[in-house]
């Protein structure tokens, strides 16, 4: 199962890849959830952990596949920003976020 591939309307991806973009696309909803609400996300390291890996699945799954539809342009952040700052702003967030008036 980990290694078959698996048709998806955002691409084709193999089992063991279908839990790492379900992971990289909720931590990106939470940290989304927390800037529209005024919620500040707690020094965790497991988040800090979770955000770093699913920030370098991502540039690796990611890195050349067309983003139109899917994602806006990668962002910048500062290299020293936390692991989940880094990985929502490679999705295209901007940050720091600012809501829209």
């Amino acid at each position: 199962m980990l290694e078959q591939s698996f048709q998806s309307p955002m691409g084709t991806a193999t089992g063991f890849e279908r839990p790492q973009i379900r992971g990289y696309d909720l931590l990106a909803h939470l940290w989304d959830l927390a800037q529209a609400t005024g919620q500040v996300l707690e020094d965790d390291p497991v988040l800090e952990s979770s955000a770093q890996q699913a920030w370098e699945f991502a540039r690796g799954q990611l890195a050349d596949s067309p983003r139109s539809g899917r994602f806006d342009p990668p962002q910048p952040v500062s290299d020293e920003a936390p692991a989940l700052d880094r990985l929502v702003a490679f999705l295209g967030r901007p940050v720091p976020w600012t809501p829209h008036r």
